[in-house]
């Protein structure tokens, strides 16, 4: 329970004291009770939203800060970041094509299928329209980002640059 929601609920439950604790639905109390559980809801249903952003963000970072250690070079071409996102963006192809193949003919795609098929093309349409993506062409700013930690705070010290698919 949020700290609002919690002092809402006190104090209707602190002025019913005398009373016992049945609200009437159409009094005063229960508009500022249906209010703060309301407002609760919402911001945790914004907090989620946000944190699930956030994990796919995170995601793609870790992905291209494993690749950027892999390649050790200490400036990438433009070419060489498109490389990057796209073998990104195909991660998966491999698990794709094995569900494909498992699935028997006339058979509808199963639901991760589905959910991979979805996260591709959500993925595809973010290159065409533009990738956020940390500025590989910057030395200085490639060490930082193979020495980020992980933390979302640190990220403001990166520099990132916007890559569209190159068509």
């Amino acid at each position: 329970m949020s700290k609002a929601l919690s002092k809402v609920t006190k104090a209707v439950k602190d002025k019913r004291e005398h009373k016992g604790d049945f609200v009437h639905p159409g009094s005063r109390d229960h508009r500022r009770l249906n209010r703060a559980a309301v407002r609760e809801q919402r911001l945790r249903q914004t907090r989620a939203e946000r944190k699930n952003a956030r994990d796919g963000e995170f995601n793609r970072l870790c992905f291209i800060q494993d690749a950027v250690k892999e390649r050790q070079l200490p400036v990438f071409s433009e070419l060489g970041i498109h490389e990057l996102i796209t073998s990104f963006i195909h991660r998966d192809d491999d698990e794709r094509n094995r569900l494909r193949k498992e699935r028997r003919p006339g058979r509808p795609p199963t639901a991760k299928e589905d959910l991979l098929r979805l996260r591709l093309e959500k993925e595809e349409g973010e290159y065409r329209m533009g990738f956020q993506i940390p500025d590989l062409s910057d030395a200085e700013n490639v060490q930082k980002f193979i020495a980020w930690d992980g933390t979302h705070g640190s990220l403001s010290l990166i520099k990132f640059t916007r890559m569209v698919k190159k068509e």
